[in-house]
């Protein structure tokens, strides 16, 4: 499991987390095969959804894979 999984092993904040999802939805049914990133770059709800830091997907790409 890499560090960025384990970071999502845990329940998030369902309420965050289903507003981030319901963007995300609404983004793949207007368009699905175009949908356009800035509809759905409601990233800041997803990462506090999962307790995560503003700075997560940067410091994940920049992690090895393996955890190490």
């Amino acid at each position: 499991m890499t560090s960025a999984e384990s970071a999502l092993a845990y329940s998030p904040d369902t309420r965050l987390a289903a507003l981030a999802c319901r963007k995300l939805i609404a983004a793949y049914a207007e368009n699905h095969e175009h949908a356009d990133w800035a509809d759905i770059q409601e990233l800041a709800v997803a990462l506090e959804a999962f307790g995560l830091p503003g700075t997560f997907i940067e410091r994940a790409q920049e992690a090895p894979l393996d955890g190490r």
